[in-house]
């Protein structure tokens, strides 16, 4: 007759070893979940200290997302947003900049000129006198509508209604007004490429507007001289639009699309605009997902401006 030891029963029960191999499986349960949830866990880190520093005044901070990462399309999101406030903050620098610059003139003229006007009696200067104050009342009223425009430039992005357009065409409707004189001096536009018929989709008023400002660009900075060619590749279609002026310096092609920033022309320095003009097409283009480039035209010897945008999808 056999007879077990207590202490055989006891460690080889299976309840015993039951208990063993639950908590081996919760354990290796917990490894799995801690492995799969720290790269989550880090990220989460990452965002929430970006979103700290971006909140202390550091406006350059940014995510380096993965391909890879759980949370990246919130990655891209901050990243989108913290690159929108950035530039709304550093519009409203340069917008601070140009109304203490720009607006400060003709206010400047209009105190002195009434100055003088209670002084003068003779009718034909205080007519004159009151002639020029009217003309710095109208620059005052043209700038703070180049203001305005500029403001609801944020707001219209939510009203664009893309159709499938025929830039061939678009461009040969823009340049039509163009054509023999424009800004009291004579203008000669080639267009380059009428027969790509091919079609992007666009909001064709505002493509109209920003692609209108880059020709009058180019006739106020050029010296009369106009090249327009468009091109296309099997994604892309390339409007460029050169000049045979001065050009833009490469040390200023990054601030030139800026609001309120002006390029300077040594043979045009009455040149008249705030600077709205290529902000504003830089904007549109950015809408319609599309780049703005700045280069030297080798054609013209001036500057060449290239509106890149996406084809229509078939």
């Amino acid at each position: 007759m056999i007879v077990e030891s207590p202490l055989y029963q006891v460690s080889g029960s299976p309840s015993a070893l039951k208990y063993i191999l639950s908590i081996s499986f919760y354990l290796v349960l917990i490894l799995i979940l801690l492995f799969w949830l720290y790269p989550l866990l880090k990220q989460l880190t990452s965002l929430r200290k970006a979103a700290k520093s971006f909140g202390e005044g550091k406006l350059d901070k940014r995510i380096h997302s993965s391909s890879i990462s759980y949370i990246r399309d919130i990655e891209n999101e901050f990243n989108n947003m913290a690159s929108r406030i950035q530039n709304l903050l550093e519009d409203v620098k340069l917008l601070s900049a140009a109304v203490s610059h720009d607006l400060r003139t003709p206010l400047a003229r209009i105190r002195f000129g009434l100055d003088t006007l209670q002084e003068v009696t003779e009718q034909n200067m205080r007519e004159r006198l009151q002639d020029k104050l009217g003309d710095d009342v109208d620059e005052m009223t043209s700038l703070v509508e180049s203001l305005l425009t500029y403001a609801r430039l944020d707001q219209q992005m939510f009203e664009l209604s893309k159709v499938a357009i025929d830039l061939s065409s678009l461009i040969e409707g823009c340049i039509s007004k163009y054509n023999a004189k424009a800004n009291g001096k004579q203008v000669a536009i080639e267009f380059i490429g009428a027969e790509n018929r091919e079609k992007v989709s666009a909001d064709p008023t505002y493509l109209k507007m920003a692609l209108n400002n880059v020709i009058q660009n180019a006739i106020s900075y050029g010296q009369g001289q106009i090249m327009v060619e468009l091109t296309m590749d099997s994604n892309h279609a390339y409007m460029s639009v050169s000049d045979n002026g001065d050009g833009v310096a490469p040390e200023l092609r990054a601030n030139i699309v800026k609001p309120f920033v002006r390029g300077g022309n040594k043979n045009n320095k009455d040149s008249k605009g705030y600077g709205i003009g290529l902000a504003f097409v830089k904007r549109v283009v950015d809408w319609h997902q599309g780049q703005l480039d700045i280069s030297d035209s080798i054609a013209m010897c001036g500057a060449s401006f290239t509106i890149t945008l996406p084809k229509a999808s078939r």
